[in-house]
C-alpha cells in the first residue's frame, strides 16, 4: 500500500509540474471549483455520472491518465494549463471540443437535407440520408463523383479516356431503362 501511495505521489507530482507554475500545487477538482465549474455540471455536458466524472478525476490527480478518454484529458490539461482560464471559456472549450451532438431523428435529417436541395424530392432526400447514415455505398461514391464531373462537361464532346470512365455507369442506366445524354467525339 506504501509502494502505490508514493507511486501515485510521484506521478501525481509529475502531472502537476506540467501545469503552469501558479497552478502547480492545484488539484484539478480545486482548479475546477476556482473556475465554478462543479462536477454535477461537467458530468451532465459530458453524458457520464457524476461518479464517472469524479473517477477520471482522481485518476487524472493520481497520474493514471491512460484510461481517461483523449478529448477529456486534453480538456482537463487545458483547465490546468491555462493561466487565465474563466467558466465561460471552459464551457466553450467543453462545447467545441466534448459534447456529441444529439442524434437527429429521420424527419429532422430530412428536413435538413430538403433545405439544402433546389426543389424537394423524397428519393434523393431518402438516398443522401442513407449515403450519410450507412457505408454501403462509400466505394463507389468517388467515381460517381468523377463521373458527375465529366457529364457536367457534355456540353462538348467526350474524349475516349472519358467516355471509358463513364462506361459502367452509362451500362446501369441503358440497364434500367435510362438513356445518359452524352456526345462521344468523333476518332479520326
Amino acid at each position: 500500500m506504501t509502494t502505490n501511495k508514493s507511486k501515485n505521489t510521484c506521478d501525481n507530482t509529475t502531472q502537476i509540474s506540467q501545469a503552469h507554475p501558479k497552478l502547480q500545487s492545484i488539484l484539478l477538482r480545486e482548479r475546477l471549483k476556482e473556475i465554478e465549474i462543479r462536477l454535477v455540471d461537467l458530468a451532465d455536458f459530458l453524458g457520464i455520472s457524476r461518479p464517472t466524472a469524479y473517477k477520471f478525476i482522481q485518476m487524472y490527480e493520481t497520474g493514471y491518465k491512460d484510461n481517461i478518454d483523449g478529448k477529456l484529458l486534453k480538456f482537463f490539461d487545458f483547465v490546468m494549463n491555462e493561466k487565465e482560464l474563466d467558466k465561460s471559456r471552459a464551457m466553450s472549450y467543453i462545447v467545441e471540443n466534448l459534447v456529441q451532438p444529439r442524434t437527429k431523428s429521420t424527419q429532422d435529417r430530412a428536413q435538413i437535407i430538403a433545405n439544402l436541395l433546389k426543389k424537394e424530392n423524397s428519393v434523393k432526400i431518402e438516398f443522401i440520408d442513407m449515403v450519410a447514415q450507412t457505408q454501403v455505398l462509400d466505394p463507389i461514391l468517388e467515381y460517381l463523383l468523377e463521373c458527375q464531373k465529366i457529364l457536367a462537361k457534355s456540353k462538348r464532346a467526350l474524349n475516349e479516356e472519358e467516355v471509358a470512365k463513364i462506361t459502367p455507369l452509362n451500362e446501369l442506366y441503358n440497364k434500367l431503362g435510362l438513356r445518359l445524354d452524352i456526345k462521344i467525339k468523333e476518332q479520326k
